[in-house]
């Protein structure tokens, strides 16, 4: 109990300061135009988009943002492109740009991802990436270390240099995804918000390889087949039939110059039985009924108190109501999609002691926000808890207080009833007494000072 509320408590801190990232998942759809940079974004009916990052101006970007799209950024880290504005800067590092490996197809030679004057290069432009309001980044070539022939460069090489992209990219709070490298994908795919692949049908069929490393997270992964490849592999047809259930992206362009023109892969271009993968949509309902408010105020006399506290009692009652499409009944384990969960909650009622709230924050959100400031704040997350140690011990040593003196008064009361009510015939039937000069009903005073107390040592005993 005394982590959570420390927790919620860290979480509400938290909240004006942590910004999440956009998030990437299974059923957008989206389109590669990083050879075009001036496409129609005003006919555009992808969610996605990805465009070259130093290709993009700003008032680009600010158009596709009003049309409600989601931008990715693209950029190569793991080769030297010669119309990159800093490209001057790559070649200044010794050993960096291997001119001795070329790509195949491409004027761009890879780079030795372990010099270290590689990151800072790197981290500019992700700084970049941020400026012009990118969503995620794309970094290309980092399959360098299974491509070159003449440099040694192993597969951990290129895993610890994707790590540090994801993690670099993570502190500037933009997405990244993981471009190709299926090599890596197992070591690397944790650190990653989404994929993005070329070919994983035509070129040995294994986008279903994507379902345990993405999909199965909640992670998208946007792939794309080229025309000219496809037709040696079934056409259409063949594509539609290798993806038919997995919630995947697919487009299909022409060719690898890559402009706006291509087609998206769904019912209307496989027909009506093809399966997009995307189970069910679940709906929670959650409404928060105040109970009735404790006002403890039973004597007549006023009370000289230090503390006077208010207790509200908030019961949430949440009702939830699934929504399944017709092929959620063929739901099984190799059939398994993706589920979105969608909650809609009206917030009513609040928790109040001697002036203090405290609003218990559910979810994986405040979760993960409240662990991140505890590991990165240590010497603030002690000071919190010692302060709402403080001020929940002054709270108890208020109620105690209270409790004293009322049952000092109502002792008081009860000896000044005795001394002047006569000895007189008492009905057993009847709580009334006669004769007596004053009256009052101690039973009713005492069950209700002892409810009361019982209800502030239960309250605001938040420890226990």
């Amino acid at each position: 109990m005394r982590f959570s509320v420390i927790a919620s408590v860290a979480s509400l801190l938290l909240a004006s300061s942590v910004k999440a990232r956009v998030s990437f998942t299974p059923g957008l759809t989206w389109n590669y135009v990083i050879g075009e940079n001036h496409f129609d974004v005003e006919k555009e009916k992808a969610q996605v988009i990805v465009v070259d990052l130093h290709g993009t101006k700003d008032s680009q970007m600010e158009k596709y943002k009003k049309h409600g799209k989601k931008v990715i950024c693209y950029f190569s880290g793991g080769s030297y492109e010669h119309f990159r504005p800093d490209k001057e800067k790559m070649k200044d590092v010794s050993g960096l740009v291997l001119y001795d490996e070329k790509l195949h197809g491409w004027d761009e030679y890879y780079l030795d991802i372990r010099k270290s004057g590689l990151k800072s290069i790197i981290e500019n432009r992700i700084k970049e990436a941020k400026k012009k309001h990118c969503d995620g980044i794309e970094v290309d070539n980092l399959d360098v270390c299974s491509n070159v022939k003449h440099t040694h460069l192993s597969a951990s090489d290129c895993a610890e240099y994707a790590k540090w992209l994801a993690e670099t990219a993570h502190s500037y709070d933009i997405s990244i995804g993981l471009k190709n490298s299926k090599y890596i994908a197992d070591k690397v795919a944790k650190y990653y918000d989404f994929a993005i692949n070329e070919s994983c049908f035509t070129h040995g069929k294994y986008c279903h390889k994507y379902k345990e490393f993405f999909l199965n997270d909640n992670k998208a992964v946007f792939s794309i087949q080229y025309n000219n490849y496809l037709e040696d592999r079934g056409g259409k047809s063949g594509l539609c039939k290798d993806i038919n259930g997995l919630p995947i992206s697919m487009i299909v362009k022409k060719s690898q110059k890559l402009i706006q023109d291509g087609y998206i892969v769904d019912k209307k271009v496989c027909g009506e039985k093809f399966d997009n993968g995307i189970r069910e949509v679940k709906k929670t309902e959650t409404k928060t009924v105040s109970t009735k408010q404790v006002n403890p105020s039973p004597i007549n006399a006023p009370l000289n108190t230090t503390a006077n506290a208010n207790v509200n009692a908030t019961a949430t009652a949440t009702k939830t109501t699934t929504k399944t499409t017709k092929d959620a009944a063929k739901d099984n384990k190799d059939k398994k999609g993706p589920t979105v969960n969608v909650i809609e909650k009206d917030e009513g009622g609040s928790g109040v002691a001697a002036g203090v709230a405290v609003t218990a924050i559910t979810g994986s959100a405040a979760a993960a926000a409240a662990f991140v400031f505890v590991k990165k704040n240590p010497k603030q997350y002690e000071n919190l808890k010692r302060s709402i140690s403080h001020k929940a011990t002054t709270v108890k040593r208020g109620a105690a207080d209270l409790s004293r003196r009322a049952t000092q008064r109502a002792t008081d009361l009860s000896r000044k009833i005795s001394k002047k009510t006569p000895k007189t015939n008492i009905d057993p039937t009847n709580e009334s007494i006669e004769g007596k000069t004053e009256t009052t009903n101690e039973s009713t005073t005492n069950n209700y000072r002892y409810e009361f107390t019982q209800q502030m040592d239960g309250k605001l005993n938040i420890y226990e």
